[in-house]
Parts: structure tokens; C-alpha cells; sequence
């Protein structure tokens, strides 16, 4: 029945139209429920897998630090006293570089482009994926201690000249880009039996360690090729204070930026028991740090970061260039194990306020 302005009442409505609205209203409620589940299986899925990765990092760093047999307070003493070393892994610690060129350089050639081993030290753009309009952000790197995300966006650069003029969105070049980046992490995981510690590396991280120096790893290398390279250090290479790997930092925010040492000092916070590292308290930190590096890429990261750095290199490779950079620096070069001991005791002097010497 209609009322006055042609509208059927509800309270009038036939009964065959009360049962269908009243059919609608419970259909839709179920639905409500249905989506309420939906959401709430995926928003569980999410947790789960936070949770499994989160697992996965508390295991990774029970297997390879020493933080569950060193107390807060402790820590706190150590640093007080000693201060802390920030070490980066592939070619500093480890000697890979010859897999990791191996690796790019077949990829590369693949792709058309020739990628040869003193092409790494040489000044190059790249563009990234960004979440800018434009879906591309230009970095101005050498390829030596780039990140996996950054040398694939160069090969592919090389390949397009659009992509290299950084005319196309490079999100939409996220697939292409993890594909590359697998099959480099394929590559070096067969050829593990080339890895060799640095010359004199193992005797002075066994005297850090024994000694109650703090040291962290700093890599911009995935888990899989971190625990690869301990295997060749042994029991050195699980008596870390702290690590930070590629899985735990943005491609966008990889060396060269200062975020993967800036996350390095936030973790030397945390294991003295500091709930946040502020602005303050992380430049005392930096008063009583220093970075050992190889690749510019990592050496420009410490400099940002506004850290000392000490490059120990092979002679083939090329030394910080403080004008390249764009200023002056706190990186010292070093060739051979004897003089990084000779420069890591000078640094120690600096900023040991207890007058505390290595005896390397």
C-alpha cells in the first residue's frame, strides 16, 4: 500500500516485501560477517608472517651474536671504556669480490652490456624505484658496495637507453629488478669455495672479541650471503654484537645513504638497553665509534653518517677521493693488515677516554 506521496509504507508492506527486505537485511549482515572474516584472516595472515620473520631475525641473531651471554650494563661498560668497531662484511672481512664481479659480469653480458672489474670503482647513475611521481630517483654511485637492487637498475640502464636517461617509472621494473638480484645470489651461493677471510681479519676480530670489544656487522649483503661469508671466518663469525643486513633496510635507503650505519648505532643503543637513540645520544655514539670499510659505496654510507671510517682495500681498487665525494671526510686508506692495526690504534686513542690500547 502507497501513502500519500506513492511510497509504499514499511509498516504497510505486503508480507512477501517485509520477508524479502527482511532477507536482504540478514543477507547483508552475513556478508558483513563474511568480509569482518575476510579482513580478519588477512589482517592474522600479516601477523603470522610479521611474527614467522620476526622468529626468523631472533633466530638469526642467537646463531650469530654473542647478545644472549652479555648483559645491558655490561654493554654499557664496554662502550664506556672501549667504544665500538662498525664493520662492513663482503670485501672488508671477507674476500669475494672476485664472485660478486664474476656474478654481475656474466649477468650483464647477458643483457648486452659489458661490466668489467674496474668499471666497479667508476662514478656512475643510476635510477631507482621511488615513490615520487616521476617512480625514479637518480643516485650517483660507484657499483663497488652497491646494493644487489642498485647494480641490477645499472645493467638494465645500460640495456634501455630510457630506462638509463631515467625516463621510465622503475617500479614497474620491480620484477626484472628481483630477478636479477636472485640470480646473483644464486651465482655467489655455488661459488662459496672461492671465499677466504681477509688477510689478517680473523686475528684481529678474535682479539676484539676476546677482548671485550664491541663490534657490529654492517652489510649490505641478504642473510644467506652473510652466513655464507662467516662460514669461512668459523667461530669469529658468530660472536657479534650486532648485525644489520640487507633485508632490514629500504633499497631506497642502501649504501651510499647514511641509514644502514645510522640503524648500526640504534642497535649498539639497544644492546646497552636503550629504549630510542635520539639525536643526542647518537652523537655520542659517533665520538666513540669507527667504521672499517672497502667499497666507496660504504665508505660514502660512514662519511654521511658522519663516522670515521678507516678503507682497507686491495691495491687494485681505488681510494676514497674526498672530491668525488664533495668534501672532506674522516676516511683513512689502508692497504695492508698491518697498517689497519696501526690505524685502528690510532683511532682507539681518539676515543678511549681511559687511555686503553689495542695490542694487535
Amino acid at each position: 500500500m502507497k501513502d500519500g506521496k506513492g511510497f509504499v509504507a514499511l509498516d504497510k508492506a505486503p508480507d512477501h516485501d517485509f520477508h524479502v527486505a527482511r532477507f536482504i537485511f540478514i543477507e547483508a549482515r552475513y556478508i558483513d560477517i563474511i568480509s569482518a572474516s575476510i579482513r580478519m584472516t588477512f589482517i592474522k595472515d600479516k601477523i603470522m608472517n610479521y611474527v614467522s620473520l620476526n622468529e626468523a631475525s631472533r633466530a638469526f641473531s642467537r646463531d650469530y651474536t654473542r647478545t644472549q651471554t652479555i648483559k645491558p650494563e655490561d654493554y654499557q661498560s664496554m662502550f664506556l671504556s672501549r667504544g665500538a668497531w662498525h664493520w662492513d662484511i663482503d670485501g672488508t672481512c671477507v674476500e669475494n669480490e672476485a664472485v660478486h664481479v664474476a656474478a654481475w659480469s656474466d649477468i650483464a653480458r647477458e643483457h648486452g652490456v659489458t661490466l668489467t672489474d674496474a668499471m666497479f670503482d667508476d662514478t656512475h647513475e643510476i635510477y631507482l624505484p621511488d615513490n615520487s611521481e616521476r617512480g625514479a630517483r637518480k643516485s650517483v654511485q660507484p657499483l663497488r658496495g652497491a646494493s644487489p637492487q642498485a647494480i641490477a637498475c645499472w645493467i638494465l640502464g645500460k640495456a634501455d637507453a630510457d630506462i638509463g636517461a631515467g625516463h621510465v617509472d622503475m617500479r614497474t621494473k620491480e620484477r626484472a629488478i628481483q630477478e636479477i638480484s636472485g640470480r646473483h645470489l644464486g651465482f655467489f651461493l655455488k661459488n662459496t669455495d672461492l671465499l677466504k677471510p681477509r688477510e689478517g681479519i680473523e686475528t684481529i676480530l678474535d682479539y676484539l672479541q676476546e677482548n671485550n670489544w664491541i663490534s657490529g656487522a654492517v652489510t649490505g649483503s641478504v642473510r644467506e650471503i652473510f652466513k655464507a661469508n662467516m662460514s669461512v671466518l668459523g667461530a669469529i663469525g658468530r660472536r657479534w654484537d650486532y648485525i644489520v643486513t640487507a633485508e632490514e633496510v629500504d633499497p631506497r635507503n642502501k649504501k651510499p645513504d647514511p641509514y644502514p650505519y645510522e640503524l648500526g648505532l640504534t642497535r649498539l643503543g639497544a644492546i646497552m638497553g636503550m629504549e630510542s637513540v635520539d639525536d643526542s645520544v647518537r652523537a655520542a655514539l659517533k665520538r666513540r665509534s669507527c667504521v672499517i670499510e672497502d667499497g666507496t659505496s660504504g665508505v660514502y654510507s660512514a662519511a654521511n653518517a658522519e663516522l670515521p671510517c678507516i678503507q682497507y682495500i686491495l691495491p687494485s681498487q681505488k681510494p676514497f677521493d674526498a672530491k668525488a665525494f664533495g668534501r672532506e671526510a674522516g676516511v683513512v686508506v689502508v692497504y695492508t693488515a698491518d697498517n689497519l692495526k696501526e690505524e685502528m690504534k690510532r683511532a682507539v686513542r681518539s676515543f678511549s677516554p681511559r687511555g686503553l690500547s689495542l695490542t694487535l
